[in-house]
């Protein structure tokens, strides 16, 4: 999806609704960034490294084996 984004673009992730996000995830506006200087694409992170859980909320009941 990020290499359909048109040169001369100004893209904005906003994450200030989420309340954690994988540390792998973390690459993905990372490499973005810098190929968004090549392409003259402006980007700008929003809350995207602040007040992040270490672990992911617990959904529907589910527990970890161990736990």
């Amino acid at each position: 999806m990020l290499p359909q984004i048109p040169d001369n673009s100004v893209v904005e992730a906003d994450a200030s609704q989420t309340h954690f996000i994988h540390p792998d995830i973390f690459e993905i506006p990372e490499d973005f960034k810098v190929n968004a200087q090549i392409r003259n694409i402006e980007f700008a992170a929003i809350d995207l490294y602040k007040g992040k859980r270490k672990e992911p909320i617990p959904h529907f009941g589910l527990k970890r084996k161990g736990k």
